[in-house]
């Protein structure tokens, strides 16, 4: 996905690509979070369990279910 980028880093090189002046031709407001609105976004859910693949950035994910831990002792005892 690359690396994180402000907002504010972005509009004022928009702001500038555009040939304009933060402040005089144009003003950023800061308006704070909207009704829905995130700071970060969660890769999985409390029902959702992952593990890694071969390749180190990528994982899987699988729901859980409630006998989890029964498939696991089961899995022990195989």
């Amino acid at each position: 996905m690359g690396e994180p980028v402000k907002i504010v880093d972005l509009a004022r090189g928009m702001i500038r690509l555009a040939g304009m002046t933060e402040g005089e031709d144009i003003n950023i407001v800061f308006s704070g979070l909207r009704p829905g609105e995130k700071l970060f976004e969660e890769l999985f859910s409390d029902k959702e369990a992952y593990e890694f693949t071969h390749h180190g950035k990528i994982r899987k994910a699988f729901f859980r279910t409630l006998d989890e831990s029964f498939h696991g002792q089961l899995k022990n005892l195989i």
